[in-house]
């Protein structure tokens, strides 16, 4: 027991660490975006075909609301004679944050395996894999610094004193979960 707490401050930094690396969408209701919360959930409806928008703006009382917005579509297929299937699919996602257009955009393809766990097909084990180019921009021209204030006001002939080398980057993102679903 005494060689595990040793362990326990490691651990907590690195899961600070990783928390600390994750956009904040701003959908109140995560429970309406089922790839967002989890990938394994993809497949998980009635029919085989599934076509989903979101559209969220928030916190209109601050001068430029945080706008999201997402869009998703899965489609299931059998395997066979089993009634074991999979579904494919994918999410976009649109963030876009405060006066300086701070614009996060998600395109995550989905891929989901389901094994039935009864012959009545009522109880199901998923496993989900989600992965895909994570884009993140500002717009630089609407970028305000306190070296732009010359003692008195704003002055936007004043150098920001910011030496950004750019203002759009590009990461791969992936993420992976199991769900049980029974009836």
């Amino acid at each position: 027991m005494k060689s595990l707490l040793k362990y326990l401050p490691i651990s907590f930094v690195l899961i600070s660490h990783l928390s600390a690396l994750s956009q904040d969408i701003h959908f109140s209701q995560i429970s309406q975006i089922p790839l967002l919360r989890n990938p394994a959930l993809s497949g998980i409806f009635t029919g085989d075909i599934r076509l989903q928008s979101v559209y969220r703006s928030q916190w209109g009382s601050v001068t430029v609301p945080y706008q999201t917005g997402s869009l998703n579509g899965e489609y299931k297929l059998p395997i066979g004679q089993a009634s074991d299937f999979i579904t494919i699919g994918g999410q976009v996602l649109y963030d876009k944050a405060g006066s300086i257009g701070l614009t996060t955009t998600h395109l995550m393809p989905c891929m989901n395996y389901h094994k039935s766990l009864s012959e009545a097909k009522n109880s199901y084990l998923s496993l989900g894999f989600m992965g895909g180019m994570v884009r993140r921009s500002f717009d630089r021209s609407k970028v305000t610094t306190n070296n732009q204030f010359n003692g008195i006001s704003y002055d936007p002939n004043l150098s920001d004193g910011e030496n950004f080398t750019g203002t759009t980057y590009s990461y791969w993102d992936m993420g992976t979960g199991v769900s049980y679903n029974g009836q």
